[in-house]
This record gives C-alpha cells, structure tokens and sequence, in this order.
C-alpha cells in the first residue's frame, strides 16, 4: 500500500506536466508561494507562542533533586521495598514462564495477583496515582493535578503515618519521571529527595536540531526507512536538563544491580525503611538490546531476586514486606495493560508462589501498605476482595489527537484526551475492549509531554 501510494504521488504531477505544460510551472508558482505564506505563518505564531527560539519546552530550574542517598541500606527492624518494574504487563509472565518454566520459583514466598488493574497507562499518570492514590483531575493542568494530589488529605495521611511508624521514605527513579511527578512535591516525604541549592538550564541545541530533523525525516520518510531516523521522547529529555544534583543521583536499571554485587547492603540507623525502586523494567526490552519478550522479563527478575539474595544474606528479608509491581502494562491499548503484582509480607513462608485472582487495583496499594504497618485501614486493600467477586473497575488508556478539531482545542500537548474503559472480569475480558471506541471520552487540556 505504501509503494501504490508513493507511486501515485510521482505518476500523478508528471501526466499533469505533460498535460498542462504550458500552464503547469504558472500554477505550481502560485501553489508554492500560498503554502510558502502558510508555513512562514505558522511559524511566527510557534515562535511567538512558545517565547522565542532559546525556549527551553517550560524546563524550569528546580531547588530539589532526587539523590541517590540510602540507596543501599536497610533497617534491621523492619523494611518495606517496592520494586516498580516500568511497563511490565502480566501477559509477559505468561510468555515468560512457556519460555523459563522454573523462572517464578525464587518468589515462593511472595502471592501473585494476577488480576491486578493499574487504572492508567503510561507512566506519569501511573505513577502519579500509585503514590497517592487520587484519581487523575482533567480539569486544571496536569501539573497542577500532581501538586494538589501530592497534598491531598489521603496522602498527607498516608505519608505521616510512615513517619509515626518511624520509617524513613526512599525513592529511586529517572528524571523524566522526577518530572512527572515534581521533586517538590515528592521532597515533602522522601528523605533521598535533597535541596539543590545552585542550579541553571543546560541545553545541547545541537542535540535538540539533530532530533528536529531526524523527526522530520521520519515523517516523509517511506514506511521502510523510518526505522533509521527513529525519535523517541528520551532523545528530547536527554538535551535539556539542570545542573546541579548530578553528583550523588541514584544508580538506576544494570547500574543498581551490578553495583549491588560488588558492595551488598548495609545498615542504616532508620527503625524502618520504606524504598522504592522505580526502573525501566520492560519499557524498552527490545531496543537494541538482542533479546525477546520472554528473555527481557526473565532478566527483570532475575535482577530483584539478586536484591532477595542480599536481603536474605543481611538477615533481614523475613521481616520485610517486598512488592515486585509495574506502574502499567502496555501502554494505549487495553490489551495488557494489567500490570504485574507480586506481593511478601513479613515472616511469610509458603513452598510455592500462591496465585489469587481477586480484582484488585492499584487504588489499594496506599491502603493495603497501611494495613501491613498499622494493622488496620479506612480504605480497603488488596485482602478484601474475592476472587469471583464481580467488580467493576476502569481504565484511561491515553489517545493521541485524531483530527484538527483535536489541534484546535489543545495544541501543547500530544494527547487530545482518554479513553475509560470499564469492565467486570479479567483481562481477558477487558481485552475485549481493543480496537473498541469507549463509552466515555475524557478531554484533556494539557499533559506532561
């Protein structure tokens, strides 16, 4: 189809020449110079808009940075550590274990909830409501949204009992998704989060051209060569960033694993730590990196059980609570958009990994933590539900602009709204739902990206 359409936009102009000879150069002047005052046009209004050529794409200078500090210590008391496998569907688990049938037997201890909702796809409104848990607002900015939800009642509450409960809160993630959610905002709770006190804009405008044209050769690009002038999102991230911070960031993905085996973990002087250790997980298992869908998943856990491992040799993995979780599954589709949960509470001991099919979502995540730390919760967790109970939950699955109306309604942002699926069942029945238009369109004014 590719090659029919290319033809026909060559054959097409030369029957016209031959045609139209005469006239033909007369009517292509007067067609270049019409979209020439269009392009010229709208490129005055852009420049204008975003506040001239130097723009830095509303990159501001922030106080606060998320530091690698405590990054390998535990407390000898008590611990809880969440790993947030970026993108890690749980259909890859069933891919995985075709492939590596002994690949789940390190995690004998842990319960698999394999009906477990993420509500969002992608990982800024992810992660947002995983760590507090306050439904996404389309209404005002979306930066605004995470301010107000990192100072909702629920959070605040949620956060201060960890301190009362004397543990100290860690989180270790990249800076895209710092952005997402505001070092600010997560400099309130997080110990590691630091105050930057020096800092400026560097930007790579090299870097930023090269991406510019590299997209634009993407676009005219026939279907064949695209791959060769691929742009994706971390290209732009990696060519603007603030100085200042840098020194002390956390170790991230192969970089957190290979240094957990040469130095292991030590002992903090914390009464209890609560970690998170958000990496990229599945998000890009097969950029570049020679592996299938089945290997890459193996290799994500094989890297936390070398953390069980260390955990086990410090004395101190029975008495903690350990989650192995994805913020989402696949992103913009309801195929796989079920994320992986795997839970240990303390002092549990099984022969082999318990499976449960309750419908349960990443709404009790917050909850289900104040249970296990205070023993009791407002909100319900993740042990109260059935597994044949008949839930109904919902999912934003994140569209991109379809059509002008889209532009005209909101040009700064990729996303012209969400679409919310609900459904009763599993993924299986929410699967279902692809391809599908949805009964409930969610505007949006804007988005991180």
């Amino acid at each position: 189809m590719t090659g029919i359409v290319w033809g026909i936009c060559i054959v097409v102009p030369v029957i016209l020449f031959a045609k139209f000879k005469n006239k033909f150069f007369s009517i292509l002047k007067y067609v270049a110079v019409c979209l020439l005052c269009i392009q010229i046009s709208a490129t005055i209004y852009l420049v204008i808009k975003s506040g001239g050529y130097r723009n830095t794409s509303e990159a501001e200078i922030t106080n606060y940075y998320v530091s690698g500090k405590n990054e390998y210590t535990v407390s000898e008391e008590k611990n809880i550590f969440v790993f947030v496998l970026d993108t890690y569907s749980n259909d890859f688990i069933d891919e995985m274990t075709e492939q590596y049938p002994d690949a789940l037997e390190p995690l004998h201890d842990f319960t698999y909830y394999d009906n477990y909702d993420s509500k969002y796809d992608g990982t800024a409104l992810a992660m947002n409501y995983l760590l507090t848990g306050q439904e996404f607002d389309n209404t005002i900015p979306c930066r605004e949204y995470s301010k107000e939800a990192f100072h909702s009642e629920k959070t605040v509450e949620f956060y201060n009992t960890l301190k009362e409960q004397q543990y100290s809160c860690n989180i270790y993630t990249d800076k895209a998704t710092v952005s997402f959610l505001n070092a600010k905002n997560l400099y309130e709770y997080y110990d590691n989060v630091q105050e930057n006190a020096d800092g400026e804009i560097l930007v790579d405008y090299h870097a930023v051209r090269k991406n510019i044209i590299k997209g634009a050769m993407y676009k005219v690009l026939p279907l064949a060569l695209k791959r060769f002038s691929l742009v994706v999102t971390s290209d732009f991230d990696g060519a603007v960033s603030s100085s200042g911070g840098g020194e002390d960031s956390p170790d991230l993905d192969d970089d957190f694993y290979l240094k957990l085996q040469t130095q292991g973990l030590e002992y903090n002087s914390s009464s209890g730590t609560f970690t998170i250790y958000h990496f990229s997980g599945m998000h890009d298992y097969g950029d570049g990196k020679g592996k299938n869908l089945p290997e890459a998943a193996y290799d994500n856990l094989n890297d936390v059980y070398v953390f069980l491992d260390e955990l086990k040799n410090m004395g101190v993995y029975d008495n903690s609570t350990i989650i192995i979780t994805a913020d989402h599954g696949k992103i913009m589709t309801v195929d796989g958009i079920q994320p992986i949960f795997f839970i240990k509470e303390p002092y549990k001991k099984n022969d082999r990994l318990a499976v449960c099919s309750s419908p349960v979502s990443a709404e009790e995540f917050m909850p289900t933590i104040m249970k296990l730390i205070t023993g009791e919760s407002k909100d319900k967790t993740i042990y109260d539900y059935e597994a044949d109970e008949n839930r109904s939950r919902s999912v934003y699955i994140r569209q991109y602009k379809e059509n002008i109306s889209d532009l005209l309604k909101n040009d700064s942002a990729n996303y012209a709204c969400l679409y919310k699926y609900t459904y009763q069942g599993d993924k299986d029945e929410l699967r279902k739902y692809a391809g599908a238009k949805p009964k409930q369109k969610i505007p949006l004014i804007d988005f991180w990206y």
